[in-house]
């Protein structure tokens, strides 16, 4: 351990000549002359928290929208993994989507209509093993 002695009141000197340097200069004429300022423009990383600016981990999920009438898959979301904060969000372009969809679907579809739109993706088939047709279809197992 050093046995040197910091000379606090010296420190505290030194910044308040420095500050009173810098109040009383005038370098607006030196400012003038610079022709090469950089420009910092500030933009939110979707991988960081909104409210606690924490490092967030993306999930892969399906995204129901207007009563799981559509379904965007394999969309990302983010979640916080900041202990306590748990802050979830969409990735903007996507949350901005579903809200154009959402309100695309209740402008097309009043709220009443129960049937299911045809989906292009294969569907698990829920029929019983006694319908005739699960018979037909189905290959024979031993």
């Amino acid at each position: 351990m050093s046995r040197r002695r910091i000379d606090r009141e010296l420190i505290r000197q030194a910044i308040i000549e420095e500050a009173a340097y810098w109040d009383a200069t005038d370098n607006s004429a030196e400012m003038a002359q610079e022709t090469n300022w950089l420009k910092f423009e500030w933009t939110p990383r979707e991988d960081r928290c909104d409210r606690c600016a924490g490092q967030m981990q993306s999930f892969p999920i399906d995204l129901p929208l207007s009563g799981g009438r559509v379904v965007l898959r394999q969309v990302t979301r983010y979640v916080c993994q900041t202990p306590g904060c748990g802050q979830t969000k969409l990735v903007p372009a996507v949350a901005a989507l579903a809200g154009e969809i959402e309100a695309l679907v209740k402008r097309i579809l009043p709220a009443e209509v129960t049937t299911a739109i045809p989906s292009p993706w294969p569907q698990i088939a829920q029929v019983r093993q006694d319908d005739p047709e699960y018979k037909i279809g189905a290959p024979e197992h031993p």
